[in-house]
């Protein structure tokens, strides 16, 4: 009876997971249920699938970025979101038996489009919207849901993000278009029409631009599926747009995107700061990625950009899955929707019925929505709308298996072999290449091993004062070893001379914050490439390195005032690289001015910079 409406269970206890709080352990309790009472009715834990081991992959991945996070209360409901999708993913491949169950899917998925349009135009914040502004219509819509129970949402944010709305509604029209045009019931097409045309309204008011490249992506694959000769005209629409395009560019084109006075170039130029930052962290923590949904924290507290805020993701879907989950959880996500492709190639191939078929091609258009769409900006895995990605993907693996257990009823031949090798070869493949990284380059596992607790330890010291002591003993062990090995990440020295200067080691703390000093100056555009396009661009020039790097610390030390590594970093260039003391000095006692921690750094950095600059006067 459970394993028979394993679905409907999984859909009640899902609030539990969409609004984590104390009582979600029970979804946790019946999901287990649920998997041991598929065993006891049917054998197995759950139906083969080449999707199985990189869903699966997946949440190991998000239980380790829950672990390494700096904050767990930030991470814990993108944890119990990715677990939702997981559950959700086997509970849709196991719990569809028959056709009819099919087709009462397909129905749920246009009246869940047609209610997150509804919940949408009721509770979005629509004053935020970029591109274009009509407030004599958004003022006259309501706002009615706010502030939705342990959401994981900022205070400042109680209502539903314009951008994240017309996602959702990019990955979801597609699916609803390929039911409107394919389905056999009259009623559901019209069902259909009507979700098509309020979330087609919903989406051009989110004016989300990773939405409507979405929406037109999924179109585009119902369109080439419907009528193979579609490939011509869409191809030609894509060349004369790429040409129109080219052909009325300004002479200044480079300077518009390029330039911060105008909304394009300021969203060109803030997505190359935030993936410039969001590569480094990947590049530092490649193995565990940094921690499950806490991008903000740890690039205001470690990857500080030149132009940024605390901005809440990496604006690219990849990127931030290699933020979120590390290189692994990136391979199992790509591995992911290989798979989902593969099986509904061959889903469609040996299923003849248009309805089912047009259910495949309509999910296939959600996914490659919402993977186009993450070109241009994020919706995290984990995110609520996402749930909608792991429905596609069980629904695919379940026309498969219905057709493979229809083939195995009637005697004809079934294949797994197939199925099952890629199951060895692909996870085979995956540990062979994090073992030969790990030979290569194994300075970066210990980096990012010595960076976990590090990163621990100075958040909770900039929280509250005082360092913690496991993660201070573990970070101070491992720091000073892994700096031997890769001398060259300014990064590491940066995060060891927050650490002593915390632990009230000044003296040794400036040593290594020197050390950060001359290393970012070989390189300081690596902090925003954008800076030396700009540069070239006006024909800017310096007369030394230690000029610019002054342009990428300046910015630091005014966003962060009560920061002391900030101030000394800054006058670490003019003391030691621009003959300064003075202007360093200056910097001190500002600093001593400010409410800033840790104290001890700065009394101490001012101390020596007055006795140097003391010295210097009174030698002949």
């Amino acid at each position: 009876m459970i394993a028979r409406h394993e679905l409907l269970i999984i859909l009640a206890v899902a609030p539990l997971m969409i609004f984590p709080n104390r009582a979600s352990v029970i979804a946790l309790v019946v999901a287990g249920l649920v998997w041991f009472a598929r065993r006891a009715a049917y054998g197995r834990f759950t139906r083969p699938g080449s999707m199985n081991l990189p869903e699966i992959l997946l949440f190991l991945m998000a239980l380790i970025g829950y672990v390494v996070s700096v904050d767990r209360q930030l991470s814990e409901p993108k944890l119990w979101g990715i677990f939702l999708q997981t559950i959700l993913y086997f509970s849709v491949l196991n719990g569809l038996h028959h056709r009819r169950d099919i087709h009462i899917m397909a129905k749920g998925m246009v009246g869940l489009t047609i209610a997150v349009a509804i919940l949408s135009l009721i509770g979005t914040d629509w004053n935020i919207v970029r591109l274009a502004q009509f407030p004599q219509l958004y003022d006259r819509l309501p706002q009615l849901i706010r502030n939705l129970p342990d959401s994981g949402l900022s205070p400042g944010q109680d209502l539903f993000h314009p951008r994240e709305v017309g996602a959702t509604m990019g990955m979801l029209l597609p699916f609803t278009t390929a039911i409107l045009l394919f389905a056999s019931s009259r009623w559901l097409r019209l069902f259909a029409a009507l979700s098509l045309l309020i979330g087609g309204f919903v989406l051009l008011l989110s004016q989300a631009l990773m939405g409507l490249f979405g929406l037109l992506v999924g179109w585009a694959i119902v369109a080439i599926w419907w009528r193979r000769w579609m490939i011509a005209p869409i191809g030609l629409m894509v060349v004369v747009g790429g040409f129109i395009i080219l052909r009325f560019l300004p002479d200044n084109w480079q300077a518009i995107l390029l330039g911060i006075d105008n909304p394009i170039g300021l969203g060109v130029v803030l997505r190359l700061d935030i993936w410039s930052r969001a590569l480094a962290m990947i590049t530092d923590m490649p193995y565990t990625g940094v921690g499950l949904n806490t991008y903000p924290l740890i690039q205001t507290h470690f990857y500080i950009g030149h132009l940024l805020g605390p901005e809440p993701h990496a604006h690219n879907l990849f990127l931030q899955t290699a933020v979120d989950l590390g290189l692994p959880g990136l391979i199992a996500f790509i591995w992911l929707i290989v798979a989902f492709y593969r099986t509904a190639r061959q889903a469609s191939r040996r299923i003849s019925d248009k309805a089912l078929r047009a259910m495949i091609i309509g999910a296939v258009a959600g996914v490659s929505s919402y993977v186009a769409g993450g070109l241009l900006d994020a919706m995290t895995l984990g995110a609520k709308p996402v749930a909608a990605l792991s429905i596609f993907l069980g629904l695919v693996g379940a026309l498969h298996w219905l057709y493979q257990e229809e083939g195995q009823a009637s005697g004809a031949p079934v294949a797994p072999l197939r199925a099952r090798l890629m199951g060895i070869i692909v996870p085979g493949l995956m540990i062979l290449f994090l073992v030969f990284t790990i030979a290569l380059w194994p300075a970066k596992l210990y980096s990012n091993l010595a960076l976990i607790p590090a990163h621990q330890a100075i958040y909770i010291a900039r929280r509250t004062g005082i360092l913690p002591l496991q993660e201070t003993i573990q970070a101070a062990e491992w720091l000073p070893r892994v700096i031997q090995q890769d001398e060259a990440n300014p990064e590491l020295y940066g995060a060891y001379g927050s650490l002593l200067a915390w632990q009230n080691g000044p003296a040794a703390a400036l040593e290594s914050l020197s050390r950060r000093v001359e290393l970012d100056g070989r390189n300081p555009y690596a902090y925003a490439p954008f800076l030396a396009w700009q540069d070239a661009l006006t024909g800017a020039s310096y007369e030394s390195e230690w000029e610019v790097l002054l342009r990428i610390y300046r910015p630091w030390q005014s966003r962060f005032p009560e920061r002391a590594e900030s101030y000394s970093l800054l006058s670490l260039v003019y003391e030691r690289h621009l003959d300064d003391i003075e202007r360093a000095v200056a910097i001190q006692r500002q600093a001593l001015d400010t409410p800033i921690g840790p104290r001890s750094l700065t009394e101490y950095h001012h101390l020596i910079l007055a006795q140097e600059l003391e010295a210097s006067e009174v030698a002949p």
